[in-house]
């Protein structure tokens, strides 16, 4: 019977140790909070009205906070939790959740604002140092204010005030500064192009690219560039410069063409050898075979030139 008893004791301290056991919390090593404050049921998951106490404000929106052994012990005694840490390196990390205004949504907020001031449509922003991305509570809009803006047409500079959220007092303020680029749709080439390729109307495509980065030889008209003759390669949504085209060309060097002479009274014509490479209304030196003599003509089409003057009548 005493053994049996020493058995049945033994078993019932067991199960008492198993339901201290059970009840012991559980530290969250991890969290990621919503709210600005803490409480028992972030660090140790406990439901209900004790879980609901609050035991610490929460970091910043974004921003993350490490609370040490010592701490999360003296919280856990101070509220009557079953819990010690397991050493001294147990630690808790507590997250902010947070919704993020980007770098492109303050240049949003401040073209807007830009653009009520009377600056043009087809501007671009671009903004000095490194501006930080802004975090915000999750429980409010993620709305932009431009409580102030500055801007000098000569220099181009701004110099702006963000607060997010907008309309609130208490939102933190971020001074931006940067400067306005004017814009400017130049025509290019859709797909890349070799020496000797004609450009056509269905290969002309446009791209936006800032005025101050443009040369003075730019290509900034179609019908600079329709018709063309590319001289070298030229990249496809690039800009191009006038010296990489040029008219294609109708007459080559050492060539024959046909000389055409028109006057009220009559038509000649003849054969010659172009002296030089030449386009379409280009005036080249062509040699009549027959005579020898070297004579200027405008090239008309294609192995065609014209001779524009009586005085060039000795075509024979």
């Amino acid at each position: 019977m005493m053994i049996r008893s020493m058995i049945s004791c033994a078993v019932a301290l067991f199960l008492m140790g198993g339901v201290a056991l059970a009840s012991q919390a559980t530290l969250r090593s991890s969290v990621i909070v919503e709210n600005k404050y803490i409480t028992l049921s972030d660090l140790f998951g406990l439901p209900g009205e004790k879980g609901a106490t609050r035991v610490a404000y929460a970091p910043a929106p974004g921003k993350r906070s490490t609370f040490d052994a010592k701490w999360l012990y003296k919280v856990a005694r101070a509220h009557k939790i079953h819990w010690r840490p397991l050493s001294l390196k147990t630690r808790a990390i507590v997250e902010r959740a947070s919704q993020q205004v980007f770098h492109d949504d303050l240049k949003i907020a401040i073209l807007a604002g830009l653009k009520e001031k009377g600056v043009g449509d087809d501007i671009e922003l671009s903004m000095r140092g490194r501006t930080r991305t802004i975090h915000l509570p999750t429980d409010v809009e993620p709305t932009i204010g431009v409580d102030n803006l500055i801007y000098d047409p000569k220099s181009g500079r701004f110099i702006a005030t963000v607060a997010a959220p907008a309309n609130d007092p208490s939102a933190r303020r971020h001074r931006i500064t940067g400067r306005v680029h004017q814009m400017i749709s130049i025509p290019v080439v859709s797909k890349r192009m070799r020496s000797g390729d004609i450009v056509k109307k269905h290969h002309v495509a446009w791209t936006s690219v800032r005025e101050s980065t443009i040369r003075r030889d730019t290509i900034v008209h179609e019908e600079d560039l329709v018709g063309m003759a590319v001289k070298r390669v030229v990249r496809e949504h690039s800009p191009i410069r006038l010296s990489y085209v040029q008219r294609p060309v109708l007459v080559r060097k050492n060539g024959l063409v046909t000389i055409h002479l028109a006057s009220k009274l009559m038509t000649l014509t003849a054969q010659g050898q172009a002296m030089q490479d030449g386009s379409k209304g280009e005036i080249v030196q062509v040699k009549n075979i027959q005579s020898k003599k070297v004579i200027e003509a405008v090239v008309t089409h294609a192995g065609k030139v014209r001779v524009n003057t009586p005085s060039h009548l000795a075509v024979n």
